[in-house]
């Protein structure tokens, strides 16, 4: 499978997630550095120090994998009290020398915190940096040039991975929304294609019967061979008019193969872990039809009414029917409750004589779909 090259624009949660990589593994290098060499100028790096910095990266490694996958880590604000720890023996054991450790306190607490507690901690976390750069280092030569290079170098470090880990949760709402509207795309285009061909042929398949009655009147005995003609017209732009909405409301109808891979893909870029797994074989297309449009119901309920991060898909046929199973994981409590989106799903399962049924355990939510073939 080939790679679009939006799949790692920062729009993506792959490029969320990359962008979070990016802003955290040069601050770990370069506090790696900092705290057991004198490569980058630190006279008072000591080796004995690198497991405090190792243990800080392990720590932000811990949170930040759980933010990137999208959930709050167990213990997550234990662990980041235990990077203030480790940062506070870092600044008393080397001094200001390893004060860009503050900027793992910042990123950490953006993936552990709620937003405004996260901005004060990002807030608390540039001014510690401040005041103790102006405390611990004396009386340096041009005190205004320092105190603002000493303020920027605070605020630009700790921002970044800042930034990067409070973005991830925007750009997943904003690729689950995408997802959504691509799967609603196509069912609002049959409707108004459904609209304008009802409006359209069905106005002009009526003038076409009313003129052939007109005829059939003022012929009725003159042209009896004009009269037959006429009839077979009348009855077939009847006919026509009857057969329309049926016509309309099926054509373009996708398959459940077609539906299943649209969703597997769509929900994939929304940052969901998909599983499928069996086919319902061949179908009739009535049936075909139907299924498909419950996948693609299901999929944009996932993203509606949950928070989901995994979603299974299973297919399978029995001896006297087809049948299909969604289950999603974090469900919010309405997802449970039949809606209009179930109710339509329902009544386009028992034109083709088949049944919906759901079930919640937990956070997670079962649709289970049976066909008779």
């Amino acid at each position: 499978m080939t790679t679009a090259p939006a799949d790692i624009a920062l729009s993506t949660v792959r490029g969320a997630r990359l962008a979070v990589l990016a802003a955290l593994v040069p601050a770990a290098i370069y506090l790696v550095l900092n705290t057991s060499t004198d490569l980058l100028g630190n006279t008072q790096a000591d080796v004995a120090l690198l497991p405090l910095a190792l243990a800080v990266i392990a720590l932000q490694g811990f949170i930040s994998l759980a933010a990137i996958h999208g959930r709050t880590p167990t213990g997550g604000r234990i662990a980041w009290l235990a990077i203030v720890a480790c940062v506070a023996a870092l600044i008393a054991a080397i001094g200001a020398a390893d004060l860009p450790a503050l900027w793992f306190v910042a990123a950490a607490g953006a993936a552990v915190f709620p937003s405004w507690m996260a901005l004060l901690v990002l807030v608390a976390s540039i001014a510690a940096f401040f005041a103790l750069a102006l405390g611990l280092i004396s009386a340096p030569n041009d005190q205004v040039q320092f105190a603002v290079y000493t303020l920027v170098t605070a605020a630009a470090g700790a921002v970044g991975p800042f930034m990067a880990l409070r973005l991830l949760d925007v750009v997943r709402d904003l690729a689950r929304t995408r997802a959504e509207l691509a799967l609603t795309a196509a069912d609002e285009e049959r409707r108004r294609l459904s609209r304008d061909l009802h409006d359209t042929l069905g106005q002009g398949l009526s003038a076409v019967a009313l003129k052939g009655d007109l005829a059939l009147a003022l012929l009725a005995t003159d042209v009896p061979s004009v009269r037959e003609e006429l009839a077979s017209l009348t009855g077939a732009a009847q006919r026509l008019r009857r057969e329309l909405p049926d016509v309309v409301t099926a054509g373009g109808a996708a398959s459940y193969a077609e539906e299943a891979g649209r969703a597997e893909r769509l929900l994939r870029e929304a940052g969901i872990d998909v599983r499928r797994s069996g086919e319902p074989g061949p179908l009739p297309g009535a049936v075909d039809a139907a299924l498909g449009w419950v996948v693609r119901e299901a999929a944009t309920n996932v993203l509606r009414h949950s928070d989901a991060r995994h979603w299974t898909l299973d297919a399978g046929r029995g001896d006297a029917a087809v049948w299909i199973e969604a289950t999603n994981d974090r469900s919010r409590p309405a997802a449970g409750h039949s809606g209009t989106g179930l109710t339509g799903m329902a009544e386009r399962l028992r034109a083709v004589g088949g049944r919906l049924r759901t079930a919640g355990e937990g956070d997670s939510f079962t649709l289970r779909v049976e066909v008779a073939t």
